[in-house]
């Protein structure tokens, strides 16, 4: 008996990862999310800064975030001589319950409208994404390879291709495991509104962060069925990537930058190891004091670089140029 009641447990618990980490009889939805808040702060609005030039860069908010973390970087990006947009997602920076209730098949159908629409107005067009926003440039980056809507480049801060990987024995998120399951039961865990927060407090300007805290297990599984989609569809992205990762990001784990640069198939690919110690999570790179002037910096350069004629470009080595830099923060 005991042994019995013991195969009905590994069953069930068997079953339920299934059903947790698998798009197991999942449809999301492509129809526009209905939207009820307006942002709730200016800061979290969107960023859109047309100034007559050839090139621009999207920039793309990570989860539960906004386009605050992309000030710096937006004025940056404009006196370097590129415009600048940094949209709000939907279900992102009104109220929490909106974001309760969307998935990310909408704030990526909602992005593939924003990006067509860019792309047609610019010669030259880059992509950056922090967190889920890495994952979205590398969903374009697959969406349209091979094809004259192809961004010019794209840009990774801290990128997932997993949160957990047992064969790599790591684990960041353990309730992802069940995220599927807990949705059934509630939208969300503690959510609430982050803003203003103290800067005395959040260090390396960490404060300047404005989202959603708690957590939102339906958006959450949605996000990981999309995570385990790119990742295995990495090999179709061949345009120039350039990535930024810290060894001690506390939110997506490092391996996740070489796990991406040795399965996508760029020509060109250019990692940096950035070496941050702080009480922060250490997740969002151009946000921070200690890091966004650095990051910066190397991300315009990379773009520069490939404006060169071919020959001339230096992240090219033979057939796929990959080169590696750690640095300091």
């Amino acid at each position: 008996m005991l042994i019995l009641i013991l195969f009905f447990v590994v069953l069930a618990l068997v079953i339920l990862l299934l059903l947790n980490n698998l798009p197991l009889f999942y449809q999301p939805p492509q129809t526009a999310p209905e939207i009820l808040h307006e942002p709730f702060s200016p800061r979290v609005e969107p960023k859109e800064e047309d100034r007559g030039s050839v090139r621009a860069i999207l920039f793309i908010h990570g989860f539960a975030s906004s386009p605050a973390t992309y000030e710096y970087a937006v004025k940056e990006a404009i006196s370097a001589g590129y415009d600048a947009y940094a949209p709000l997602l939907p279900g992102f920076g009104t109220h929490p319950s909106d974001l309760e209730h969307t998935h990310y098949s909408q704030w990526m159908n909602y992005l593939k409208r924003y990006y067509i629409d860019l792309r047609s107005r610019y010669k030259e067009l880059y992509v950056v994404g922090t967190s889920m926003g890495g994952l979205m440039a590398m969903d374009l980056a697959i969406t349209y390879a091979d094809t004259a809507q192809a961004p010019d480049a794209i840009s990774l801060f801290a990128a997932p291709a997993f949160l957990n990987n047992l064969r790599m024995g790591i684990i960041t998120q353990p309730l992802a495991y069940f995220t599927r399951t807990i949705g059934w039961f509630t939208p969300s865990m503690s959510p609430r509104i982050v803003e203003d927060l103290n800067e005395r407090l959040y260090e390396d300007g960490s404060y300047r962060w404005a989202g959603y805290g708690g957590r939102y297990p339906k958006a959450t599984y949605s996000l990981l069925m999309a995570i385990r989609r790119v990742r295995k569809n990495l090999d179709s992205i061949t345009v120039p990537t350039v990535m930024f990762h810290a060894p001690k990001d506390a939110t997506v784990p490092f391996a996740c930058m070489e796990y991406i640069a040795k399965h996508i198939s760029s020509r060109i690919i250019k990692t940096h190891r950035v070496s941050i110690d702080q009480k922060h999570s250490m997740h969002i790179l151009l946000m921070y004091d200690s890091t966004r002037a650095g990051v910066m910096s190397r991300m315009l350069d990379f773009f520069e670089e490939l404006r060169k004629p071919r020959g001339e470009q230096g992240a090219e080595s033979g057939a796929k140029g990959y080169c590696e830099e750690s640095y300091e923060a």
